[in-house]
């Protein structure tokens, strides 16, 4: 069964790759001038560049992606980072620098690794590159998804762990995603793999030196690859002084402290962000930017106002985005893919509630799951809310306000607590049964962004 669901999630990953072109998702320029630079330059870009980014625009490797991208005639996809219906390579140094140094570098020297050595072969070879390392990062996905399904699976229900880790690596905007350079790769998988360790401490009541480092190691990634996944950090020092007696401190002082070696890294960047820049992540001023989007202020309405807009068209965009929004932002599923997309999703969320609020034995078995998973639901919801409101009110900024991969990070509890839910739904049709509309359910969902996709690039 293992070796059925690592050949379908390939086969699909590798369709997504074939048929998604170039320069296609979003903000994929930056993110490979920053792997770039690290693979030329043998460092991090520094002071000289955030003062001057003449030379973060310097990129030939670039310029021929763009010029390649308009030879294949994909000039129906104009976007703001490159206008492809233009024959002139248009400036790129204000994204950069703004982009580069908004994003801690643990993806891109992971990246770095698998580009660097498809760059000795040819260009071509380099992208093949990060499409491999985005790969193992899918099995990453796949391998702890599967072992968080273990942890609540029984004899009588084998096939829970292999649907759970089929519906998080098969979903069509995370192989979308996948298809090229995005640091939201490595946030999920790390987010997958410290999902499975606190949980699975939380379902033991303790906490094992190892599943200690491994704690360590995820959220050092983690938090080395995005901002978001500091909303990790609270509920990771929770579990841990929760369960610290566990740990038999006297006993394993050496291991422990060994344990805490990973964590060095981020302290260190985000040390040194803030000795260099004044914080921890410096934001240069991007005057492109600023262009684009007309500073208009949206304070003095009123707190109706504000709840009214927080929640539409912000919620709406959100579940589009995380269904079907690919590329820049101009590939979308239609409307009603969308209503049943989401219809399906709340159903599952709701089986799940329900189950947990009225029956006690479903309540004690998913109670380590919810102590994990809420906490983390609240407070990136938190983060993402004072983002909005802090952008809103300086611009205005309600056409599309916060995307759905940024949730990503809750992909794995999210399908969790979906087929959760929908199991529970459907059990007088018997698992077995269940199981074959859930995955029928995700096969039709490819299929369909598969074919949006196809046609909105080559037909």
């Amino acid at each position: 069964m293992t070796i059925y669901v690592v050949v379908v999630v390939t086969v699909v990953f590798t369709i997504y790759s074939a048929i998604v072109p170039i320069l296609q998702t979003p903000d994929e320029s930056p993110h490979i001038r920053y792997i770039e630079f690290i693979l030329q330059n043998h460092r991090l870009p520094g002071k000289e560049e955030y003062s001057d980014g003449r030379v973060l625009n310097q990129s030939s490797f670039l310029i021929q992606l763009n010029q390649l991208q308009q030879s294949l005639k994909i000039a129906r996809n104009p976007n703001f980072h490159f206008p492809f219906d233009s024959i002139k390579t248009p400036p790129t140094q204000d994204i950069h620098l703004s982009y580069i140094f908004n994003h801690p570098p643990a993806y891109y020297l992971y990246a770095m690794l698998f580009f660097g050595f498809g760059w000795l072969i040819s260009n071509g070879f380099a992208l093949i590159g990060i499409k491999l390392a985005n790969y193992f990062l899918l099995l990453v996905s796949l391998y702890y998804s599967y072992q968080v399904g273990k942890l609540f699976s029984d004899k009588k229900d084998t096939l829970f762990p292999y649907v759970l880790g089929l519906l998080v690596t098969s979903w069509p905007m995370y192989l979308f995603l996948s298809t090229g350079a995005n640091n939201d790769l490595l946030v999920v998988s790390a987010s997958c793999g410290l999902s499975f360790y606190l949980i699975r401490a939380e379902k033991r009541a303790s906490i094992k030196v190892k599943d200690f480092l491994m704690i360590c190691i995820f959220l050092s990634i983690g938090i080395l690859t995005k901002a978001q996944f500091f909303v990790f950090v609270p509920v990771v020092f929770w579990v841990i002084l929760k369960y610290f007696k566990t740990l038999e401190v006297g006993k394993n002082y050496k291991k422990l402290i060994l344990s805490c070696v990973p964590l060095f890294f981020p302290l260190y960047f985000y040390i040194s962000q803030i000795i260099l820049y004044g914080r921890i992540l410096p934001t240069p001023r991007d005057v492109s930017y600023d262009k684009a989007q007309a500073a208009v202020s949206c304070h003095g309405y009123s707190l109706f106002h504000y709840v009214k807009v927080w929640f539409f068209p912000r919620i709406p965009m959100i579940a589009q985005s995380f269904i079907g929004n690919f590329g820049w932002l101009d590939t979308k599923a239609s409307k009603e893919t969308i209503l049943i997309v989401s219809f399906v999703v709340l159903l599952g969320l709701g089986g799940f509630l329900i189950g947990f609020l009225t029956k006690k034995k479903f309540r004690s078995e998913f109670k380590p799951f919810v102590r994990v998973v809420v906490p983390i639901a609240l407070l990136l919801e938190s983060f993402y809310s004072f983002l909005f409101f802090r952008e809103y009110l300086q611009r205005c900024y309600v056409f599309f306000p916060t995307q759905g991969r940024y949730y990503f990070l809750l992909l794995l509890p999210l399908s969790f607590a979906v087929l959760v839910g929908l199991r529970k739904l459907l059990t007088p049709l018997g698992e077995k049964y269940a199981y074959i509309i859930i995955i029928t359910l995700i096969c039709l969902l490819n299929f369909y962004s598969i074919a949006i996709l196809i046609q909105r690039y080559y037909l």
